[in-house]
């Protein structure tokens, strides 16, 4: 029974054999490599190009449809674009004598008769106001300092107690010791004194006093000045 088996089992192994193409009968193990190799090459060629065309393909739809573009195009994602270039806000210069009391112009004439006229000034193109109840006390010390000769004030002189003084090309006539401001620098109070000295303090480190203090604090007396510059 064995050899019955074995006969049979080597007849069917025959028929295989003969089936197989020809072509297979007389590989060997050198042609098997080379066809594995040429076989892994296509695929690693085919896989090259399938990897390259799949990265195309990505990129052209993230640029079109999920990119900056379409983000850009999303209203939400959107912000308002000014139609109009923006400019700077100008610095706006309060004028700190604004709301201050001025004498009227026939109440500034009537200074010029009388004695120790010390009020505020406010000298603008030739017109001088006149405050209508304050002045400063002048003690040349700090915050009162020498101020020379400082921009816009050309010429000055005194004369017993009259000062004349040119300012941006402006002639004006007031007293010694009498405050002034310059509308051009309305920051800054100005005092001449008796010997023909210019002073000046920051507006921020004084404060106006009612006139009638500040007559009692006089050094001397000051005559009436009918050369005290016209309120226009």
């Amino acid at each position: 029974m064995f050899w019955e088996l074995l006969r049979r089992t080597d007849d069917r192994i025959a028929r295989v054999t003969l089936r197989l193409p020809k072509r297979l009968q007389g590989l060997e193990l050198r042609d098997d490599l080379t066809l594995a190799v040429a076989i892994t090459r296509r695929i690693y060629v085919y896989g090259v190009l399938a990897l390259s065309a799949f990265l195309v393909v990505y990129v052209a739809y993230w640029l079109l449809f999920s990119g900056p573009r379409t983000r850009l195009s999303d209203p939400a994602l959107q912000t308002e674009i000014p139609t109009a270039i923006a400019s700077p806000t100008p610095r706006v210069i309060i004028d700190p004598w604004s709301g201050h009391e001025w004498f009227s112009a026939d109440e500034a004439r009537n200074l010029r008769t009388q004695e120790n006229v010390i009020n505020l000034a406010y000298l603008e193109d030739g017109s001088a106001k006149y405050s209508a109840g304050f002045s400063v006390v002048f003690t040349g010390e700090t915050p009162w300092e020498n101020a020379g000769k400082p921009f816009g004030v050309s010429e000055l002189s005194v004369e017993v107690t009259s000062v004349a003084l040119t300012a941006h090309g402006q002639q004006y006539t007031l007293n010694v010791w009498q405050p002034f401001v310059l509308s051009e620098n309305s920051q800054e109070i100005y005092v001449v004194d008796a010997t023909g000295q210019l002073w000046r303090a920051p507006l921020a480190d004084l404060s106006l006093v009612p006139l009638d203090q500040v007559i009692g604090d006089l050094p001397a007396p000051i005559a009436p000045n009918p050369n005290l510059s016209f309120t226009y």
